[in-house]
């Protein structure tokens, strides 16, 4: 805990340009330090893996950003630290939108932030930029926790083609991908009709690692339905192999071994995997178990040349 603890320090200083509050001044909101410590990880794992790919691909301090499904808040924080000053906290669950925003506030005193309590499919307003993290795959009607539904997802992105304006920024498990990677680890079982995914589930045969069952997304069914944005990112919402490793944080995320890259040689595989990246541009997302990708929309894009 001590020596993970100071890589968080060091890593908080590089990435935001401040020292780390120590525990004592935010005790009051996480349940001990080590809880804490979980919660700064996530914020700088963020910053690496979907903050810094948007500000390549244009987004700024004064867009207006929406951090869909936010939770306890770390997408928002890592924002915040960064200088961005319009974020838009938007999830279904009230407290936590209450924990998000006193969190922020703690770090960065004064920052007025807004909060919408509401569903994905319930998207209203305009926004520049929207932040999808693990979430689209589970979007239904039926609250946290439940089935998702195409219906749902479709209805989500017909509202995100209207809403949103300049940026968005999808993370989700890859229906194009062989493996179901998010519910139960089986070859092809994402592919099955819902039906049968659920009779397999119920009656226990297949072991699922969620309370519901998810929707993977392709990169087509996203541009099929944004018909507004053009897809912008290769690897991982970055656009080569290396930018993607040069951007990882260092240290253990999630159970994960994340390090940082020395900027040696590529080993082979990757080098493949680049040399792919290479030829197909962005459509080497086709070819991942999960989706991470920028798509920028037409007319700000447009209007950029």
């Amino acid at each position: 805990m001590q020596n993970e603890k100071i890589i968080v320090e060091e890593a908080f200083l590089s990435y935001f340009k401040k020292p780390l509050k120590p525990f004592a001044e935010v005790a009051q909101l996480f349940k001990d330090e080590a809880a804490y410590i979980k919660y700064l990880k996530k914020a700088l794992y963020f910053t690496k893996a979907v903050i810094e790919p948007l500000g390549k691909k244009g987004m700024r301090a004064d867009d207006a950003i929406l951090d869909l499904a936010s939770g306890d808040g770390q997408m928002s924080l890592a924002l915040a630290l960064l200088g961005y000053h319009r974020i838009i906290l938007f999830d279904m669950d009230e407290k936590r939108l209450g924990f998000a925003k006193r969190v922020i506030q703690a770090f960065v005193p004064g920052m007025e932030v807004r909060a919408i309590c509401a569903s994905a499919t319930e998207l209203e307003g305009s926004f520049d930029v929207l932040i999808c993290y693990q979430t689209i795959e589970h979007l239904s009607d039926e609250g946290n926790y439940s089935i998702a539904k195409r219906a749902c997802q479709v209805e989500f992105l017909r509202k995100v083609n209207r809403s949103i304006t300049k940026l968005c920024y999808f993370n989700a498990p890859n229906w194009s991908f062989p493996i179901d990677g998010h519910d139960t680890g089986k070859p092809f079982f994402h592919w099955l009709p819902m039906p049968v995914k659920k009779f397999l589930i119920g009656k226990k045969y297949i072991k699922c690692s969620w309370p519901g069952i998810c929707v993977p997304v392709s990169v087509s069914f996203l541009e099929r339905h944004l018909d507004q944005f053009k897809l912008a990112s290769r690897y991982h919402a970055h656009d080569s192999m290396k930018e993607h490793l040069a951007s990882r944080a260092p240290f253990d995320y999630m159970g994960g071994l994340i390090p940082a890259w020395d900027g040696g040689p590529l080993p082979w595989k990757k080098k493949l995997f680049g040399g792919l990246a290479r030829l197909m541009g962005a459509r080497v997302q086709n070819l991942m178990p999960v989706l991470s990708l920028v798509l920028e929309h037409r007319a700000a894009q447009d209007s950029q040349a």
